[in-house]
């Protein structure tokens, strides 16, 4: 450290070569700037490719969707063009949908597929849920192409290896031997980003350019939009009653005329599917037997929250329960909870906002509430939304779990929080006026709901705290003509 007043022995130093090196390295008020690494043209070797990185081994059992396999490989691959000249950016799509719809099955199958074909020179796999795992994941495909050697102190910056991976995707070059010559040639590649369910975690990582092919999968139905990440996309839907008995034969390994009544009620959710399988065979039941089962009043929430493990395979290691994780919900749980007693069909926005209730407390009554509650359950796909409608709908199996979950008291309440809620719609006929047209629409659209209270009352005991709710529900039955 030099005293004031001296100055350094070091030729080179000045106040020009100091004012120069301050603007380099540091700020007026003394930290340091570290800049971020130039990543130049990157070059492997020609042993490392094709190079595979999918952690997802391939279901044997997967079942159709080979429509949408082929969707996404007419994006990826657009006939007469290529997408691979250099300067394009990456191609993406996004398979959105509910948890349990099998949006991972089918990423893995095509990334197994591309595999056999050779479609790609390097196909990498990316666990995108939290930003900490994204990020770890976009380094590591540095250190696999040993783009970075393994144990290196840089290897262990993620910050180091995310930018050097984004540098070669932009850039990806590779070096083979020909004519006893080296040369670079451009390699094609695939990213898997699965389970990008918070978008913003993407925020500085997410490697736009670059001529390559991205596949994501998100519960977030925004994952598809080009104004948000992926240029096109899917929303998943579930299998027909068809579809679902077809796939329970296989699964089960037997044929039955039942089938089709086992596909009527799972829904066509592959999760649940598989699980349901997984209960015939190691309960030996016949498909009239799971049938009857099932319909057994809340057997099926039992069977719906059992572990969908069937003998060794990791195809689905969770039940819906877990998948969907309802109890995790911030905002919407208390509006699933409710919209669970609905008809799932078609459920009105103007029944599901009250600014009172008498029940529920943390139901959410005013707009700001119920804004936050709803794009919670849209953004996690448990409920579903038109552009232009004005009503949500939900899978039956999701109403079934999120009932599953309640303790009785909590199920009363719920319970009677939407028969408020149905109640305050309804066009009650005004005393000493009977058969008024006019009302009839409104009843018309309400009614299934009406239908959904009265199947759900029965499981449901008198007290003296809701008389006045007993008496409205009464008063709704009659109305409605029950």
């Amino acid at each position: 450290m030099l005293d004031a007043g001296e100055s350094s022995s070091n030729p080179t130093s000045g106040p020009a070569h100091d004012t120069e090196l301050a603007t380099e390295g540091t700020l007026d008020s003394g930290y340091d700037i570290i800049p971020m690494p130039v990543v130049t043209k990157a070059v492997t070797n020609v042993s490392i490719f094709p190079y595979h990185s999918i952690p997802v081994s391939r279901n044997k059992d997967f079942y159709d969707r080979v429509a949408i396999l082929d969707m996404i490989d007419r994006h990826f691959f657009p006939p007469g063009k290529s997408n691979y000249e250099e300067g394009n950016n990456a191609i993406t799509f996004a398979i959105c949908g509910p948890g349990g719809m099998g949006k991972t099955q089918i990423a893995a199958e095509y990334a197994h597929r591309c595999k056999e074909k050779n479609a790609f020179d390097a196909i990498f796999w990316v666990y995108a849920d939290e930003r900490s795992k994204l990020s770890d994941g976009i380094g590591q495909i540095a250190i696999g192409l040993k783009l970075i050697a393994e144990n290196s102190v840089d290897s262990l910056d993620p910050v180091i290896t995310a930018n050097i991976t984004k540098g070669w995707l932009a850039n990806p070059v590779k070096r083979e031997d020909c004519n006893d010559e080296e040369v670079d040639t451009q390699a094609s590649w695939l990213i898997i980003f699965d389970n990008t369910d918070d978008l913003e975690v993407f925020d500085g990582l997410w490697p736009f350019d670059g001529p390559g092919c991205i596949l994501m999968t998100s519960r977030d139905p925004l994952a598809k939009e080009s104004t948000t990440l992926a240029e096109s996309g899917i929303d998943l839907g579930p299998f027909t009653t068809e579809e679902t008995s077809t796939m329970i034969e296989k699964l089960t390994n037997r044929k039955g005329d039942d089938s089709l009544g086992v596909g009527q009620r799972l829904g066509g959710l592959p999760l649940a599917i598989t699980q349901m399988a997984s209960v015939i065979i190691r309960n030996h039941l016949s498909f009239d037997e799971f049938n009857q089962t099932w319909d057994e009043k809340d057997t099926h929430n039992d069977l719906l929250n059992l572990d969908g493990r069937r003998g060794n395979t990791d195809t689905y290691e969770k039940n819906l329960s877990t998948v969907w994780a309802i109890e995790n919900l911030r905002h919407g749980k208390v509006l699933l909870d409710v919209i669970a007693f609905l008809d799932p069909d078609t459920i009105q926005e103007y029944v599901l906002k009250a600014e009172s209730l008498s029940i529920l407390d943390n139901y959410p009554r005013t707009v700001l509430a119920y804004h936050r509650a709803r794009t919670e359950l849209l953004q996690t796909s448990l409920v579903s939304k038109g552009t232009t409608s004005q009503n949500l709908t939900v899978h039956r199996l999701i109403q079934d779990v999120a009932r599953s979950k309640m303790k009785p008291l909590y199920y009363s309440h719920a319970f009677l929080t939407a028969l408020e809620l149905v109640c305050s719609s309804w066009p009650f006929e005004k005393f000493g006026w009977c058969h008024g047209v006019a009302r009839w629409k409104r009843c018309e659209e309400l009614f299934p709901h009406v239908l959904r209270l009265r199947h759900f009352s029965t499981s449901l005991s008198l007290s003296v705290d809701t008389l006045d709710m007993n008496l409205q529900y009464c008063k709704l039955m009659n109305d409605a003509g029950w």
